[in-house]
């Protein structure tokens, strides 16, 4: 069975993470619109429904795969990270690394 809905997705980074999620979850992203919130879209994804039932339910709970199985790497591992993975997807995305964090490991 299958199952359409919508939801708010709210990334900092870029809104286009949702696309890796639904990967994550064997399901699509059917359609984006904007909201008043720069970093938040609402997004309508479908696929199976247990597929759907477990996004919803992990994103309610903030732990959204594949960035729950990342929040090891650092700040900036996680940025390279997000510029490879959205790459693959078409998506450009531009990474927001820590001048901080670089100076710490040049030390």
């Amino acid at each position: 069975m299958q199952k359409i809905t919508t939801v708010k997705w709210f990334d900092q980074d870029s809104t286009e993470t949702v696309k890796l999620a639904a990967q994550a979850y064997g399901i699509k992203v059917l359609a984006t619109y904007p909201t008043e919130t720069p970093d938040e879209v609402d997004v309508t994804v479908g696929g199976p429904t247990e597929n759907v039932d477990r996004f919803l339910e992990d994103l309610d709970e903030g732990d959204v795969e594949p960035f729950e199985s990342k929040r090891e790497l650092s700040d900036n591992d996680y940025q390279y990270w997000l510029m490879e993975e959205l790459g693959k997807l078409g998506v450009k995305y531009s990474p927001a690394y820590s001048e901080d964090e670089a100076e710490s490991e040049e030390s």
